[in-house]
C-alpha cells in the first residue's frame, strides 16, 4: 500500500495503483479453530497481547510442519510475505 500511495499518480488510490499479481490468501472463517466468542470474557479481564501472540505462535508453527520447515512456502499459508514471516518467527520464538 505504501509504495502504490508513492508512485500513484492520483490523489487517492485506485485499484489500477495496485499490484494485483500480489494476493493475500484471506482464511475461511468455516476453518477457524480458535473458538473465539464461545468462552464468557473473564470477570477479571486477560492479557489480549499475550493472548494473540499465542494464537500467532500456534498458527507460525502448524504451517511450518504444513510446509515442511520451507519459511516462504510457510508464510505463503498464513498470506504474510516471507520477510515479514521471518521477523514474526524470530520475534516470538527467540524469547
Amino acid at each position: 500500500m505504501e509504495a502504490a500511495a508513492i508512485v500513484s499518480k492520483n490523489t487517492e488510490l485506485m485499484p489500477e495503483d495496485l499490484d494485483v499479481s500480489f494476493q493475500v490468501a484471506v482464511p475461511d472463517p468455516a476453518n477457524f479453530t480458535a473458538n473465539v466468542g464461545d468462552e464468557a470474557f473473564p470477570a477479571k479481564g486477560f492479557c489480549l497481547v499475550s493472548t494473540l501472540e499465542g494464537i500467532e505462535k500456534k498458527y507460525i508453527q502448524k504451517a511450518m510442519q504444513h510446509a515442511r520447515d520451507n519459511e516462504s512456502q510457510a508464510a505463503r499459508l498464513l498470506g504474510m510475505n516471507h520477510h515479514t514471516f521471518r521477523y514474526r518467527r524470530k520475534k516470538l520464538f527467540s524469547s
